[in-house]
């Protein structure tokens, strides 16, 4: 058990994929990292063993980002009180050092970053919509997953028996990772992860289930690649956006019978078919 660490904390802001994917690289040998959402920022924590923390401090010095550096004590004790289960109707998503529970559909999510712990409105409202269609006994060949983060929704759908196969994408290859270690972790068979976009599947092929938890803006740019890669009578669950982008549900009505909405929190999910 490691007891002793340094959080050292980046403001990222600014930063792109590129740049944040190169310091978690100058401590890739003995870390842990986590990105968080406070104020505005996004904070970048480094969790570095004590013999590393010298290299990356002098390292860190050539860059123009500021950090903040503060010992942890018994640090692996508290990072995992730091993340609890959660319940989202019969699902339980759980870190893989805590217990499953009796009568809940067990998901094991690794919280090494903000993708999908189950914990966002937005997350659980897809979740709901997952689970709804299982209950109408929906069961298709094939299932995309588009911006998959953690892969909580493909896992969610294999759990569910939903899809035989399905494709999860996601731009982010932090995402990706993460997502591997999900798929492992819960021990789920033929989903895979393809680091791209819409733009890097084949065209011509056809998906009977399509899932899309992003944000109002990626949303509408999205919707003709998901009108060319949904079936005939496929269903499209959609969500990430607020009633303040109420827009995007409406842009979506136009081509696609919207069968269902879950609101949480404001945050909207839509079930559509392609009738």
């Amino acid at each position: 058990m490691i007891d002793n660490i340094f959080d050292i904390t980046l403001d990222i802001s600014n930063s792109s994929e590129d740049e944040i994917e190169e310091l978690i690289e100058l401590a890739k040998s003995d870390y842990y990292w986590a990105i968080e959402e406070l104020k505005g920022k996004v904070l970048l924590h480094l969790f570095v063993s004590r013999h590393l923390t010298g290299e990356l401090i002098e390292k860190l010095n050539k860059t123009c980002l500021k950090f903040e550096i503060r010992e942890v004590v018994n640090w692996e004790e508290n990072f995992r009180k730091s993340f609890k289960g959660v319940v989202v109707s019969n699902f339980f998503i759980r870190p893989p050092w805590e217990e499953e529970k009796d009568k809940f559909i067990d998901i094991i999510i690794y919280p090494a970053s903000s993708f999908g712990v189950g914990d966002h409105a937005s997350t659980q409202g897809m979740l709901l919509a997952i689970e709804k269609i299982a209950n109408d006994g929906i069961k298709v060949e094939k299932a995309l997953d588009i911006g998959t983060g953690s892969g909580i929704l493909s896992i969610a759908i294999k759990k569910l028996g939903i899809a035989k196969k399905v494709i999860a994408i996601d731009i982010s290859e932090l995402a990706i990772g993460n997502a591997k270690m999900n798929v492992k972790l819960n021990e789920v068979e033929d989903v895979f992860l393809i680091l791209g976009s819409t733009y890097t599947l084949n065209p011509n092929q056809k998906f009977d289930l399509i899932l899309a938890n992003i944000d109002s803006e990626s949303l509408p740019k999205l919707k003709p690649d998901i009108l060319n890669l949904i079936s005939k009578d496929g269903l499209v669950i959609i969500g990430g956006f607020t009633n303040q982008n109420r827009q995007v549900l409406d842009l979506y009505s136009e081509s696609l019978y919207l069968k269902d909405t879950i609101v949480i929190e404001d945050w909207i999910t839509c079930i559509y078919y392609n009738k």
